[in-house]
């Protein structure tokens, strides 16, 4: 649970998202950085942290608020947030926000973010934010919110390696029930986005083939899959 007892908004934590279960590859050391932020309580206040579209940013910003018990997560993307969410929220220990780029160029929101950060500051608790873009190619209106974000604790999220995508890809067929010849695996990575979100929406529409089909998964099924798709 990471919302506090002063606090009511509209999300809550269900993922099942730790650092123990992210699958690291080429980001040891932000896995470690991060963790050691959050737990630390260092001198720095603020960070960022970036990577390209399903590196893994939503599934860390989750952890970090289960390691926490005052923390609370704030997805921009969601609909029913609003910048007014920002102030309430000043007080809380640890703040994550995920998808920052999200409200680039909408002034009411960035003032919300420059106010937030100032009352970090002043409060001295901690806020981890998350964008697909490193902060010198935000496009804030206001350029004091990048000047917030540089010389912070800024880390980037790698995409995953080959090994580690077959071994992901492994590991959620198998939690469904399903098996993956490595062939297989290798046709979904050259054929398919490699992003992890599109990966798993993947698996889902497998999962519901097979049942509908009664067939295990081959590369003739895959392509069955794309027929469907168009």
């Amino acid at each position: 649970m990471t919302m506090t007892k002063q606090t009511v908004l509209p999300i809550q934590l269900t993922d099942p998202s730790t650092f123990d279960n992210f699958l690291p590859d080429r980001n040891h050391q932000t896995l470690s950085t991060l963790k050691d932020f959050v737990e630390s309580q260092s001198e720095v206040r603020i960070c960022y942290l970036w990577g390209s579209m399903g590196t893994g940013k939503t599934h860390l910003l989750m952890a970090s608020c289960k390691l926490i018990p005052d923390s609370v997560y704030l997805p921009l993307m969601d609909l029913q947030l609003e910048p007014a969410n920002l102030d309430e929220v000043a007080n809380i220990e640890l703040i994550c926000i995920d998808d920052i780029h999200s409200v680039a160029a909408q002034p009411s929101w960035e003032s919300a973010l420059f106010a937030l950060f100032e009352k970090i500051q002043t409060n001295k608790n901690f806020l981890v934010v998350s964008s697909r873009f490193p902060a010198s190619e935000m496009r804030f209106g206001l350029k004091d919110l990048v000047n917030r974000f540089q010389g912070r604790q800024i880390l980037k999220l790698n995409p995953l390696s080959n090994q580690a995508l077959s071994l992901l890809l492994n590991f959620r067929a198998a939690k469904r029930g399903l098996t993956l010849d490595e062939s297989v695996i290798q046709f979904i990575l050259r054929r398919y986005s490699r992003d992890v979100h599109s990966l798993m929406r993947l698996l889902v529409r497998l999962d519901d083939l097979t049942m509908q089909t009664h067939r295990r998964v081959t590369i003739p099924l895959l392509k069955r899959l794309d027929e469907f798709k168009s």
